[in-house]
């Protein structure tokens, strides 16, 4: 598809929470790929198939339970990172391709996050682009407010930050 007409089929996503930790907790969970599946909605399975922390170049991928398939699986990677403040990624789920920001901005009680994606959809999603972006985009919020739960949890919890398993 030429690129004036996949930029016509784009989707703009834009979400913020307010979270009372720090920029560096959250960055620290939200770079553990252990923890997606306990806060982000639809995940089958995760595996990231570098090791080591995060870096530029770190791959992952995503197997998404999915409405009207049995799964939707994910190829994406790191295209920055930015320790404590946030990271972009780009990928492909399906015939879908995507980049997604997360920024991290320090506020009085904690934490802004401030997430981006913008969607290029494809195959059958292209004429299903408006219904779809509804549905990412509730996914999405009701993800994010699950992460607010979870990361704002009393401090008995000290594995919550770093133990996934612990759950």
């Amino acid at each position: 598809m030429p690129q004036a007409a996949q930029a016509a089929n784009a989707v703009a996503i834009r979400l913020e929470v307010s979270i009372r930790r720090s920029p560096a907790e959250v960055f620290a969970f939200l770079t553990d790929v252990r923890n997606f599946a306990r806060w982000q909605e639809g995940i089958a399975s995760i595996q990231q198939l570098d090791a080591g922390p995060w870096k530029k170049g770190t791959r992952i991928k995503t197997v998404h339970k999915f409405l009207l398939w049995n799964s939707l699986v994910d190829y994406s990677e790191i295209i920055s990172l930015e320790p404590d403040a946030g990271f972009r990624n780009q990928g492909k789920a399906g015939n879908n391709a995507y980049r997604e920001e997360f920024r991290l901005e320090t506020t009085a009680d904690g934490t802004c996050l401030k997430y981006s994606a913008d969607i290029t959809p494809g195959g059958v999603f292209i004429f299903l682009k408006s219904i779809s972006a509804w549905a990412f985009r509730g996914q999405m919020k009701r993800s994010f407010e699950k992460l607010k739960v979870l990361l704002e949890q009393p401090l008995q919890e000290a594995a919550i930050l770093t133990d996934a398993s612990a759950i």
